[in-house]
């Protein structure tokens, strides 16, 4: 296992010589401006065929069936926070992206394309500490202090596509997610984007199809991931260093659920390759549970696909992901 220790650059260019994921390490500059997304790193998921789903009415998972990913893709290894959010909200404010009643703390929007909410800032659940903490303070956006390294929320499925675009673009590729229709160019063109839910299962099971992303036991528990109420909010993204992944990622079950790029399917019985949902308005499927939800959702093979694109809730964040094409 490699990690990928990437900083996107304002008008920087792929490394001639990289061969992906695997490969990837640039280094990381912690003077960066706030208006330069440093997302992080990023673990390979290495290509290979596996069983996808399992057991469970509200899993919705069934019938299992083999996938093959003849891709490596880059995944961060945390869930983007909430200064990450913000120093992709200034960019865009800095390029005149963004529209919508931000200087009021309401919403935010795309200015160019078909537009959409990207971040619900006055976000506020009903249940628990659950308010939006990013801010417009009149003048750039700001995260409310000791909240800056917990996971994003109140994003739309359209704001985490958004935030994606920003990323290729900052790192000298083209934007795979077209803002006229919001479809998305998932395998053939390099960039970030959302994992499918095909390569998201994959990392949190690898590679022994793992009912947990720690393995098959022991059961989830306070030490293992923020869920059911235990913290009554997100925490710090790899706060649980006992509930990582065999392959070194955070926080793949508890704290918030994950959009993925897929619309919501059945599956079907048949072996699959490099399966991808359909881009449109349908419902989009989620991943991981979060801290609000209950231990079923922790389940790696579970799927939760209630909400639209166009919605955005207190347990909801996402990760990012790279391919080379």
């Amino acid at each position: 296992m490699r990690a990928l220790a990437l900083v996107a650059l304002v008008g920087c260019t792929p490394d001639p010589d990289d061969s992906g994921p695997a490969t990837r390490d640039t280094q990381r500059q912690d003077t960066a401006p706030d208006s330069v997304i440093d997302i992080g790193e990023l673990l390979e998921v290495p290509p290979g065929s596996f069983t996808m789903g399992g057991e469970g009415d509200e899993a919705k998972a069934l019938p299992e069936h083999e996938v093959t990913l003849t891709r490596a893709v880059g995944l961060g290894k945390a869930e983007i926070t909430n200064a990450q959010l913000v120093a992709a909200l200034n960019l865009a404010l800095d390029q005149g992206l963004l529209a919508g009643d931000h200087a009021g703390g309401v919403s935010v929007t795309n200015a160019l394309g078909s537009e959409r909410e990207l971040v619900n800032l006055d976000g506020a659940g009903t249940r628990g500490d659950n308010r939006s903490r990013v801010l417009f303070d009149g003048e750039t956006f700001v995260v409310e202090d000791g909240w800056e390294q917990h996971p994003a929320n109140w994003l739309t499925w359209f704001g985490a596509a958004f935030v994606c675009n920003l990323v290729s673009e900052q790192e000298g590729y083209g934007p795979l997610y077209d803002q006229d229709d919001w479809s998305a160019t998932t395998y053939g063109s390099a960039g970030y984007r959302l994992p499918t839910e095909a390569e998201w299962e994959r990392a949190a099971r690898y590679d022994d199809g793992r009912a947990w992303p720690w393995g098959d036991s022991p059961e989830p528990d306070a030490a293992m991931a923020n869920y059911d109420f235990q913290e009554d909010h997100t925490v710090e993204v790899c706060s649980y260093p006992n509930g990582e992944s065999a392959l070194g990622f955070c926080d793949l079950a508890g704290n918030v659920l994950e959009w993925t790029q897929d619309r919501h399917h059945d599956y079907g019985e048949a072996a699959v390759t490099d399966p991808v949902g359909e881009n449109d308005d349908g419902r989009r499927v989620l991943r991981g549970g979060s801290w609000n939800h209950e231990v079923e959702r922790l389940i790696t093979w579970d799927r939760y696909y209630d909400p639209l694109p166009s919605e955005s809730y207190g347990g909801i964040g996402f990760r990012i992901a790279f391919t080379e094409g």
